[in-house]
């Protein structure tokens, strides 16, 4: 079974494709066109980036995603219309509360990954 990150890697890549697609094809509406080409942007990074460097990029892309994604999906619902992109937006959502739940931030005794321990003098 693929670890976290790979499974992020995969999804940021089918997100990022998916409303690259859509951005191209489609008449999206002008208040969604930056914010989409931001989550393209962000998510192909992150899906690209090694694996330390990674994780911090694509939780944060996620949930930019998740963002927008949400927005777009409730505009499609206050004009009575059922839009395809609550997928990407329960994707997104989901993507970053594991990759939040993945992040496990150093106690004080534990130095963080690359950076040498703190003098425990004061």
């Amino acid at each position: 079974m693929p670890n976290t990150l790979t499974t992020g890697r995969y999804a940021a890549v089918f997100i990022s494709l998916g409303t690259f697609v859509n951005l191209l094809l489609s008449d999206v509406d002008s208040a969604f066109v930056v914010p989409d080409a931001m989550i393209v942007a962000a998510l192909a990074v992150g899906a690209v980036l090694p694996g330390e460097r990674a994780v911090p990029v694509l939780t944060s892309s996620f949930g930019l995603a998740s963002g927008v994604f949400t927005v777009a999906s409730f505009s499609y619902f206050v004009r009575g219309e059922t839009g395809g992109v609550v997928v990407f937006a329960l994707i997104c959502m989901a993507m970053t509360v594991l990759f939040a739940w993945r992040r496990n931030p150093p106690t004080r005794s534990e130095p963080h990954v690359g950076q040498p321990a703190a003098p425990a003098h004061r």
